[in-house]
């Protein structure tokens, strides 16, 4: 609920083989209730949770447009081996799906991906 509309962030492929941060997604709109959750018919495969209520909504998301792909990938490993990294949120709890980046971050991440590797 923090993304809000203007925000940047980072599209990372966690499911990659390395991990990667490959370019820049902008928040278009602000979060709101992911409606799979609430489709009994799409089943659990496709986001439905039978715990998750209308007035009391467990999962929600926010609408993203591209805005560019960086200039190379930067790994996971890149960047837990870059010091000034090393508590960033992506680091320290790699099992989140979004997680916050601070603008000291975000500059370094950016420069990595402007370097030869």
């Amino acid at each position: 609920l923090a993304m809000k509309q203007g925000d940047f962030c980072f599209f990372y492929h966690s499911n990659a083989n390395p991990s990667v941060v490959a370019g820049i997604l902008e928040v278009v709109e602000t979060a709101s209730p992911d409606p799979t959750q609430f489709d009994k018919k799409g089943g659990e495969d496709m986001g439905y949770d039978p715990k998750s209520k209308p007035e009391n909504p467990r999962w929600v998301g926010v609408t993203v447009r591209f805005v560019e792909k960086l200039a190379r990938p930067v790994t996971l490993g890149e960047i837990k081996a870059l010091k000034p990294l090393a508590e960033m949120a992506l680091v320290k709890i790699s099992r989140l799906s979004v997680s916050p980046v601070k603008p000291k971050e975000w500059k370094a991440i950016l420069a990595l991906a402007a370097k030869k590797p």
